[in-house]
């Protein structure tokens, strides 16, 4: 099966994320009176990211800035501009993505990988085993690119049906948000995507299924303060915030 990777490349997609951040930058030079922080974000805590941001800006007279996209993105956008607050993002290790960059470190989180299907599921997707049928399409993140995909990439090597699994990958791309449009376009059967990244009211037009527990790996979610931050002591306050309240809303979320 030829696999699908969209045209706008990596290159492509940091330079949207570098114009992102100089509108940051420059919409904070004509609103001086007001106080702001850029938070880079991973797609996967996009929805979640929305009301730890609201839920921070009532409490506090600071804006919240998210720019968010896979994590090799935004790591590439820091180093290229010099130039954000915080970041937050999923991780299989505690090891700072940005060593050199990153500070003050917290794990406030964990999540797991799970299998999306339409909600129709017209090819009876069930189980890990059903991925190997014939003629199943299956959207992941680029392995190269995001840590779902490459997570899913170590799975299917250690998989006595590697050959049938890597024939069934149709789609890569970089967010969980394209690879669940695949799958509502009934473009792809499944999608691998880490849980909880469907927004609230979009779990209608999809069905759940769980990896067996034996071949699944815990992912935790990750905030640091970045060293190259100009706003310190605004930045210790919503990390310390989303420690304390962001931690909460983040398991509210995974209980809906």
């Amino acid at each position: 099966m030829n696999i699908y990777r969209p045209k706008l490349n990596f290159i492509q997609t940091n330079f949207l994320i570098l114009i992102s951040v100089l509108l940051i930058l420059f919409s904070g030079c004509t609103e001086k009176e007001k106080p702001f922080l850029m938070v880079y974000c991973g797609s996967g805590l996009k929805e979640q990211m929305k009301i730890i941001k609201l839920e921070f800006e009532k409490k506090h007279d600071i804006q919240i800035k998210v720019i968010d996209s896979g994590i090799s993105n935004l790591i590439e956008a820091i180093y290229e501009s010099k130039k954000g607050d915080l970041i937050v993002y999923i991780s299989t290790s505690d090891k700072p993505k940005l060593p050199d960059v990153e500070q003050n470190t917290h794990r406030i989180g964990s999540r797991k990988l799970v299998m999306v299907t339409n909600k129709k599921n017209t090819k009876n997707i069930r189980s890990f085993n059903d991925l190997y049928k014939d003629s199943i399409r299956i959207a992941i993140g680029d392995p190269t690119r995001t840590i779902v995909g490459k997570f899913f990439k170590k799975i299917v090597e250690k998989s006595k049906f590697e050959n049938e699994l890597n024939n069934n990958i149709a789609f890569m791309t970089n967010t969980a948000a394209k690879m669940m449009s695949l799958v509502e376009k009934n473009k792809a059967d499944v999608a691998i995507i880490i849980e909880d990244v469907i927004p609230c009211d979009k779990y209608k037009n999809f069905v759940v299924v769980k990896f067996p527990e034996k071949i699944n790996v815990d992912l935790g979610i990750y905030i640091s303060e970045l060293s190259i931050s100009k706003n310190k002591k605004n930045a210790r306050l919503f990390s310390d915030f989303v420690k304390k309240e962001g931690k909460k809303i983040l398991k509210k979320w995974r209980e809906k």
